[in-house]
Order: structure tokens, then sequence, then C-alpha cells
């Protein structure tokens, strides 16, 4: 009995090791806590994430030799084109996009699917958002009905380029009072919170909206 758990743990420890070796962060960060990792092939527009990676490789590149913000061994480790393995962890691609306002501007052709993402230029000059929903402005849990049973709901946090759809959403209703609170930053990296409830009523609200006058 003993010898099958220890084959157990060893086989479940062996397979946590390999699933790391394949886990590839392009934007690796040493010492600091790094967090879930998201592969690119995970995302909704990886060539549109990598490319902002590269706009951030090249203003940070653009630095002196001793500035502390070039982060030169870092950016030498982003690929030009992403494989199936590789993405990044949240706590290296916070430390990565942090203090983007200090940097040069460097002027760079980019892909981009609104006119806002084109013009951010500090995404993360607030680090970290206060934990209540960006919608309702609430950080304990909410009732909800699901399956027809009463329950509680917590927040969550966005994925990594979950949140682009929201801002397009704001965008396009011109709702200034959520713009004003997440406009300019990467709601992934500032760890933005939301209830699911409330994020799936502000986009259906602009579904049925598209539906009516479609």
């Amino acid at each position: 009995m003993e010898s099958k758990r220890k084959d157990t743990s060893a086989s479940a420890s062996t397979s946590t090791a390999k699933k790391r070796r394949q886990e590839l962060c392009v934007i690796h960060v040493s010492h600091i806590k790094h967090g879930p990792f998201t592969a690119f092939s995970d995302l909704d527009n990886p060539r549109e994430s990598l490319a902002r990676l590269h706009n951030i490789r090249d203003r940070r590149m653009a630095e002196s030799a001793t500035s502390l913000h070039r982060m030169q061994d870092v950016c030498q480790g982003i690929p030009a084109e992403f494989s199936e393995m590789q993405g990044y962890h949240r706590g290296c691609y916070q430390r990565f996009t942090k203090n983007l306002d200090r940097l040069t501007q460097v002027h760079i052709e980019t892909p981009s699917t609104s006119q806002h993402r084109q013009t951010r230029k500090k995404s993360t000059e607030k680090i970290i958002f206060d934990p209540d929903c960006i919608f309702c402005n609430v950080s304990e849990r909410i009732h909800v009905t699901e399956a027809g049973i009463r329950t509680t709901q917590g927040t969550a946090s966005f994925e990594c380029d979950g949140w682009q759809r929201v801002m397009e959403i704001a965008e396009k209703n011109k709702d200034e009072q959520l713009l004003r609170r997440i406009r300019g930053y990467d709601l992934f990296a500032c760890e933005a919170k939301y209830h699911p409830k409330c994020r799936r009523r502000y986009t259906m609200s602009w579904l049925d909206y598209l539906e009516i006058f479609s």
C-alpha cells in the first residue's frame, strides 16, 4: 500500500514538473511571485498580444544602457513569433508592463482593433485596481440565481485579453462613468475585478441593442 502511494506521488510530481517545463514564459522575470501561466494559444488575439510585448520591448530597449527600466535580459527573450507552449506568467506580465509612463515614447505600428488601443500610453499607471467590481462598485459577494437556486457570487479577474471586449462596448456606448475608471489600463495586469453576473449583464445589454437596431 505504501509503495503504491509513493508511486502515485512520484507520478504526480513528474507530471507537474513536465507541465512546468512545457510552460515557456517569454518575459520571464526571476525572483518574483510568478502566478498563473497563460499560453498565447489560449488568447483570443495572440498576435496582438505579442505585438504589444514587442512595442514595450522596443520602448524599453530605447532606454539608456544603465536605466533600471531597460530590462534587457527579459526583452531579449521575446520571440518574433510564438509557439504553442509559449506565453507568460501573470507576475512577469505585471512587472514587464509596469511604469510604461516613464519610458521613452517609440512610435511603432502594431495591430489593433480599436483607436483606443492605438493611443494607450499609460497601461499600468495604477498597477493594482481596488478589489471592487468595476461595474457595480461592490467588493462583497452578490446574490444570484443559478439553475433556479438562490446563491451568492464573488468577484473574478479578467482573462489576459478578455477585458478588451468590455472596453470596446464602453467606448461605443460612450459610458464615461466606466471609462473614467478603466480607460488607458490593461485590466488583466491591473487585476481589475468584476462579478460574472455584472459583466454578463453589461455585455448582453449591448448585444440586445445591436439586435434591435440591426
